[in-house]
Parts: structure tokens; C-alpha cells; sequence
């Protein structure tokens, strides 16, 4: 070969090699494009302040943004200004948030018009059949409007009761309240299996002349007291209001005033007849009555306590008051959870702007976050952690208490127990905030702390509802 055709050949192997290099870049900032659609997307999402739910997603939003390219900006807010500032934007149509996180209660229906159906974005990313397998009935219920899907359930709220398996299992306790009773010491299955069994553990441990282990505490403020005597009334089938919209325990329905008297009763005899609960929860947010348990001052404790599942499974609150068990409230009659939060629909939600211009990269997001790695990191256990949450997603939820992080019976709760209709427990009104939140936890103030009787307390809640109702013109 002489020195032109080996140039010739060098020449050849030199464009051959650039051609496939030129190539593999091509191909590579091809793929690369890929796997960032969204490159230079600026994602406005909206969280609550100090929420240890949501502080491990900002663990890991740096691989998200490296994935999709999307930047995510954090808008943050307290609790008290977290809706209002989002539904002031919504109104507004300004655009300033994309992606929306808000306690999915009473006010739920407040922020409906200024969200976007999401029924086409489940079924391409998840299919809609999975939808209804992977999420209890009561989050798809309280999560659709008028058969379109507007909200994504972060978390429930089923409330349980948490128990001291030292005292529940101990020989001698067992042996003594048999023959007290009649029957096995065990999680109850009634409410008046509920106050026998606070009774028998309400005590004077030292001799002193006063209670310092109370047989059942819940938290009494105006807001989560609400919650805790509502929570009641919802499961066990009472809510508001009837098809003529009329209050459902009014003097018209005989047979659910007797049952709203009962509940009301319970709970007046806990802290003023039967003296089980210590008056000092009246007023009380369930983050600080949780102290009481924490120190033993408590035999159980009734609330959404799956918060604090971590702190309760620490070693050290172990070695101080034993192990804890879970297990449902039970109703009048037995066989069902008496108090069930989740049963308007789940506890937090997340949402889509309708003023969103980057609509496709919001659901990205709400995608990601719901997935099954990132719910796991989530609700794992890690060093300095401060609560816990009741996921959303069935299978997460059986898998995070077979791993021991959340309480058993709050799966058990979001499983076994079938939602009433939202309209009836809590119907998405405006007026629907008014009702529960002022009107009918300041009766529960009332109530707690002796200033009315069970009867006032329902008759009087009655008469009040259907007059707001009246004049809002239903």
C-alpha cells in the first residue's frame, strides 16, 4: 500500500469514527431529552410549615428535579394560612401555585372550583382500575365531585385507640377485672366495654389522694375535640344533614337523637361523672395530651395518635410504660369503628391549579411523590424522626404495619370500614366549616366541661344547624 491510499484509508477510519461519535452524542443528548421533558420548569408547590409528614420528600427532591429537569420551588405556609392563602390565588386566578397540599376536611369544597379534574392523568399514569383497588373508597369518594377525580389523597385520618399492653396484659390486672366485670380484659369492642375498661384503670398509684393514672385521655379543644366527638358521630352513621336538609339527630329523627345522646353522654361522663379523663385535655391540642400518655399517666389514649407512632415505639418510652397496642373505637353496638375522621374523604389531599401553565409537570410531581419508593421512604424510620402518617395507598398502608410503622389498627380502620355519603357526614358547603368548627366545637367546650348535659348538647347543636342551614337557603 503506498502512502495516497493510506492516507486515504486513515482519512476514511477518521470520518467513520466521527460519524459514529457525532452519532453517539446525538443519540446520548437524545436520551438525555428524554429523560428530562421538563428541563428549565420552575414548579410552584404549596406545603404546610414544619410538617414532618412532608419533610422527606425535600429529603429527595434533588432526584426528581436531576430526572424531570423540574425545578421545584417551595411556598410555604402555617397551617391557619396554608387554605386561605391557595384559595385567595385560586379566586385571584393568578397562577402563583401549581401544585396545591391542603387539609382535605370541612373546606374541602371551598378549593374544588380552582382545581382541575385529574381523571385522564390516574388513568394514563396508574389506570383507573388501579385507582379503585390501591385507595379505600372512602378517599376516592371524598376526593371526586360530580364523577370527576380533583384531588390525590396524601394521608388519612382514621382515629384509634392506642392501649398500654403492660397493663392489658398483666396476669393480675386480668384476674381482677374479670371478677369485676365478667368478662376478658381485651381491646374493647363497645363503648361501654370503653368506659368499663377506663374506669378500672383510673387510679390513685401512690397514695396520695389524687388520680395519677387516668383510664382513657383525647384531646379537648375546640377544634380536635370537635373532631373527636363528630369523629364518633360519623362512624356511627350520624352526620348532617338529611335529604330535606335537616339536621340528622334533630327532634324529627327520634331514633339517631337517641344515639347522638349517647355518644354525647360518653364523653360527658369521661371527664364529669365517671371522672376517667383528666379535666386538663379540655383545651388541649392531642400534641400535647400525648405527653400524658408519654409519661404513663394514661391507660389508653383515643385520637390519630399514628402521629406519634415513632416516638411511642422508642426504646426508651418502652422501658418506661411497655409496649403499646392499637385497636379501633368501637361503636354503640360493637363490629364497627364507632370514630372513623376519613369518613368525608382523607385528611390531606394534593391538587392541580386550574391557572397552573405547567400543568403536565404538576402531575409529575403528585406522580413521583405517590410512588411506591418515595411513600416508603417516607414512613421509614430515621434517626431524629419526629411522627409518623397513615399512607393513603392501601398497599402501602399494609405494608408500613407489617414493617411496625404505623399502628395496625389504623389499616385495619382505612380497610375495614366503608365510607357514608360525604353529603350526609360532611357535606361540601360553605357553611359546612362554620357548623363543625364553631358552632359545634364550642358546644363540645360546653360539654366537657359540665356547662351543658348531653341532651342540651344535642338539642341545642340541632336547633342551631338547622337554622344556619335555613338561612343559607337550603
Amino acid at each position: 500500500m503506498n502512502m495516497r491510499e493510506s492516507s486515504t484509508k486513515l482519512r476514511k477510519i477518521f470520518l467513520t469514527t466521527l460519524v459514529i461519535l457525532v452519532g453517539m452524542f446525538l443519540l446520548t443528548s437524545t436520551v438525555i431529552a428524554e429523560e428530562k421533558p421538563f428541563k428549565g420548569t420552575i414548579l410552584d408547590v404549596c406545603n404546610m410549615s414544619g410538617w414532618t409528614v412532608t419533610e422527606p420528600i425535600w429529603d429527595k427532591i434533588d432526584e426528581f428535579e436531576k430526572f424531570t429537569g423540574i425545578k421545584v420551588h417551595l411556598n410555604e405556609f402555617p397551617f391557619g394560612e396554608l387554605l386561605r392563602k391557595q384559595i385567595m390565588e385560586g379566586a385571584l386566578h393568578t397562577g402563583a401555585f401549581d401544585v396545591l397540599e391542603f387539609a382535605g376536611g370541612a373546606r374541602i369544597g371551598e378549593i374544588v372550583p380552582y382545581v382541575i379534574p385529574l381523571n385522564e392523568y390516574i388513568d394514563e399514569s396508574w389506570g383507573l382500575d388501579t385507582w379503585e383497588k390501591d385507595f379505600a373508597e372512602t378517599y376516592r369518594n371524598g376526593c371526586t365531585f360530580d364523577e370527576e377525580i380533583k384531588f390525590i389523597p396524601i394521608l388519612g385520618a382514621a382515629q384509634i385507640i392506642f392501649y398500654r399492653k403492660s397493663l392489658f396484659e398483666d396476669p393480675k390486672e386480668k384476674k381482677e377485672f374479670k371478677e369485676k366485670y365478667g368478662y376478658e380484659l381485651q381491646p374493647p369492642r363497645t363503648l361501654s366495654e370503653l368506659k368499663d375498661i377506663a374506669k378500672f384503670f383510673t387510679r390513685d398509684t401512690n397514695g396520695d389522694g389524687s388520680t395519677d393514672l387516668w383510664g382513657l385521655i383525647f384531646p379537648g379543644s375546640k377544634v380536635q375535640g370537635m373532631l373527636i366527638v363528630y369523629g364518633m358521630f360519623m362512624g356511627n352513621d350520624i352526620g348532617y344533614p338529611d335529604e330535606h336538609w335537616r339536621c340528622q339527630w334533630d327532634s324529627s329523627h327520634p331514633k339517631k337523637r337517641l344515639e347522638a345522646m349517647e355518644i354525647a353522654k360518653f364523653f360527658y361522663d369521661c371527664v364529669n361523672v365517671d371522672k376517667v379523663t383528666s379535666p386538663s385535655i379540655i383545651g388541649k391540642e392531642h400534641s400535647e395530651i400525648i405527653e400524658l400518655y408519654l409519661a404513663g399517666k394514661a391507660a389508653m389514649m383515643m385520637s390519630w395518635m399514628h402521629d406519634w407512632w415513632y416516638q411511642i415505639t422508642w426504646p426508651e418510652v418502652v422501658d418506661e410504660i411497655g409496649e403499646t397496642g392499637s385497636a379501633m373505637i368501637p361503636s354503640q353496638t360493637g363490629g364497627i369503628s364507632g370514630s372513623n375522621l376519613h369518613a368525608g374523604g382523607p385528611s390531606w389531599v394534593w391538587a392541580i391549579s386550574a391557572d397552573s401553565d405547567t400543568k403536565d409537570a404538576a402531575w409529575e410531581f403528585i406522580k413521583w411523590v405517590q410512588s411506591d419508593k418515595i411513600q416508603k421512604y417516607m414512613l421509614s424510620p430515621k434517626e431524629g424522626a419526629k411522627g409518623s402518617f397513615a399512607p393513603a395507598r392501601t398497599l402501602t398502608a399494609e405494608w408500613a404495619a407489617k414493617h411496625g410503622y404505623v399502628p395496625p389498627a389504623t389499616v385495619e380502620s382505612i380497610i375495614t370500614r366503608k365510607t357514608n355519603s360525604r353529603d350526609k357526614v360532611m357535606p361540601p358547603i360553605p357553611e359546612t366549616s362554620k357548623i363543625l368548627h364553631e358552632l359545634f366545637g364550642s358546644y363540645v367546650q360546653d360539654l366537657l366541661t359540665g356547662s351543658i348535659n348531653p341532651e342540651q348538647f344535642v338539642d341545642r347543636t340541632a336547633e342551631e344547624i338547622n337554622q344556619i342551614l335555613k338561612d343559607a337557603g337550603y
